[in-house]
């Protein structure tokens, strides 16, 4: 600080740095497949099936970014870290998930106010990316039966 007013001198040598930019394409695509069956038997006997298969992917486009210019060279030499390798951008932003669901149920009615049903689930999880949070591909089955209480406020 200078003077009685206490002005701030800025050295002549002090460089400001803005911020260098561009404009990507993300891309990304999704695909489902959904099917379902309902089938009575009887009176007292029902099926349900169900299933669904997802398919996600999305990427970014390669990035280039003009970093050969004069200005940048300059500016590079007085940043101590940095990093302005962008290659490794498309290989990263690469993702790509699939999920499949099965459902399966069967109830049988055994009075007016009595259902017994058992209950099948299948899911699995397929990441081909699992750099992104570590393998989370995997599979759950789960099975349930129980009784189901109908028609009880009449």
């Amino acid at each position: 600080m200078g003077g009685a007013g206490g002005v701030l001198n800025v050295s002549d040598s002090l460089l400001h740095f803005g911020s260098v930019y561009g404009e990507f394409d993300y891309e990304s695509t999704n695909s489902v497949l959904y099917a379902g069956l309902n089938f009575k038997v009887n009176s007292k006997l029902k099926f349900w099936l169900q299933g669904n298969y997802s398919k996600s992917e999305a990427a970014f486009d390669k990035v280039e970014m003009n970093l050969d210019t004069p200005e940048v060279h300059e500016a590079l030499e007085e940043i101590e870290a940095s990093d302005y390798d962008y290659s490794g951008i498309p290989q990263y932003s690469d993702l790509s998930y699939g999920f499949m669901n099965f459902k399966a149920r069967a109830e049988y009615q055994l009075s007016n106010r009595l259902v017994f049903n058992v209950d099948f689930d299948y899911y699995d999880f397929t990441s081909d990316e699992a750099w992104v949070y570590g393998d989370e591909s995997g599979s759950l089955y789960v099975f349930k039966t129980g009784f189901k209480l109908i028609n009880l406020g009449k």
